[in-house]
């Protein structure tokens, strides 16, 4: 991700790496976070976690912003939405809750965060023959 030559490619590698790290870890997410109500241990490791996300969500949008105009003055929007969209939690809300194809929640994806960071010119899902 951080190595990728334009915005676009920054968001295309992003949203693979979420599409093939989510399936795998919501799982034990969605254990952690229904039981995190009655063990305070267990709700200050997912507050850890969230809040390690957030660190790793800064580093993404570094490698985002440096290719856009005005990036830097955008880097902490764009930090907060690649936070938001990357949540286990959302992926939990539209992938296992109302059935959208992980192909599908990669599009929505890449389609989000590049109308997020205002990037001209990109093709949409439909276009590249993504089922919805």
């Amino acid at each position: 991700v951080y190595e990728a030559p334009s915005a676009a490619e920054v968001i295309e590698r992003l949203a693979g790496f979420a599409v093939d790290a989510a399936p795998r870890s919501y799982p034990i997410f969605a254990v952690a976070f229904a039981a995190a109500d009655t063990d305070p241990q267990l709700s200050e490791i997912l507050r850890t976690f969230d809040d390690q996300r957030l660190i790793g969500a800064g580093y993404l949008a570094d490698a985002l912003t440096r290719h856009l105009p005005d990036g830097r003055a955008r880097h902490a929007e764009l930090r907060d939405v690649i936070w938001s969209l990357t949540s286990l939690h959302l992926y939990g809300q539209l992938v296992v809750q109302r059935g959208w194809p992980v192909r599908r929640y990669g599009d929505w994806l890449i389609q989000v965060l590049t109308a997020s960071a205002q990037i001209p010119g990109r093709v949409d899902a439909a276009d590249r023959g993504a089922q919805p």
